[in-house]
């Protein structure tokens, strides 16, 4: 029996053992630093609208939410939205503050509520992160200071990720 022979197999096999559990290791790496990559992009400020009808009336309002990431997935920001004039309801800017978490790769759930102690305005933001990293598209709904029926003040998202140079 050629013993050199056996514990080469033997060697090649444990060697080959140890390559994959480092390739797997390294994929696993690679993965997490994509992760942690795509949370930064959050670090960021997003422009765009919300809509919401408002008695019988679909009104649309400039917004921009200003996002800085936090350790543990965890958001903190605000949220500025523009309304101009919609018929009864006069141009008015409201400015909340916002905090929320990052979950599975692609959720953000935020709450928000006004800067402003006397404004009695707060809710809930379910986001969408698109894959490319550059939108946020959800709804929300909550209490705020053009309607105070919580059934009324409900809509929709939509924002695009500022570049930063």
């Amino acid at each position: 029996m050629d013993w050199s022979k056996i514990i080469i197999g033997i060697a090649g096999a444990v060697l080959t053992g140890v390559v994959l559990y480092f390739v797997k290791k390294l994929e696993e790496k690679l993965t997490w630093t994509e992760r942690r990559n795509r949370f930064r992009k959050l670090n960021n400020v997003f422009q765009g609208s919300v809509q919401q009808v408002i008695k019988g009336v679909m009104c649309t309002a400039a917004c921009k939410l200003v996002l800085k990431t936090q350790r543990r997935g965890k958001l903190k920001g605000t949220l500025e939205v523009l309304y101009d004039d919609q018929g009864e309801y006069p141009h008015s800017l409201q400015e909340m503050k916002v905090t929320g978490n990052y979950h599975y790769d692609f959720l953000l759930t935020l709450t928000y509520e006004n800067s402003k102690e006397s404004s009695h305005q707060a809710g809930v933001i379910i986001l969408h992160f698109a894959p490319t990293g550059d939108a946020l598209r959800g709804e929300f709904m909550g209490y705020g200071p053009i309607t105070t029926n919580i059934d009324e003040c409900r809509g929709k998202v939509s924002l695009k990720r500022v570049i930063k140079d």
